[in-house]
């Protein structure tokens, strides 16, 4: 298992970045696959920031990663504010705007997502990526 903590702080999302881009290369995922996580779990990374700690930067993040199977999961877990999330929200593409595509690319860009809210508050949000075909064996 891999693990990274890191202030809520938005300076810190290139190492996230960097973090997962290493991990996935080490399980043996090919590039674009690698491109894909990183920009999800940034997408994770930064909703952790801006809506569980508000912007806060002395809040804490922690990312776990481990590839079983063929299949990579990454979580990032906050003790933030729990926000309510709807997976199956997707933005207007045909209205741009700044903003709010983070669960639909979240979503778009992973083979599996899963946001678990917990007591004591805190938010998990769950990022699965297939690496090979060994993910479909049972």
């Amino acid at each position: 298992m891999e693990r990274l903590q890191v202030h809520s702080d938005l300076k810190y999302l290139r190492q996230v970045r960097h973090w997962v881009a290493r991990i996935c290369a080490d399980w043996g995922m090919d590039e674009e696959g690698i491109n894909d996580m990183r920009i999800a779990v940034g997408e994770a990374f930064t909703n952790c920031v801006v809506h569980a700690y508000g912007g806060r930067t002395d809040g804490v993040v922690v990312l776990s990663g481990e590839e079983k199977k063929g299949r990579a999961t990454i979580r990032v877990r906050d003790c933030g504010t729990a926000v309510p999330i709807d997976p199956e929200t997707v933005p207007d593409l045909n209205r741009p705007h700044e903003g709010g595509y983070g669960v639909y690319l979240m979503k778009r860009l992973t083979d599996g997502l899963r946001f678990v809210t917990s007591d004591p508050p805190g938010t998990e949000v769950v990022l699965i990526k297939n690496i090979s075909q060994k993910a479909w064996e049972i």
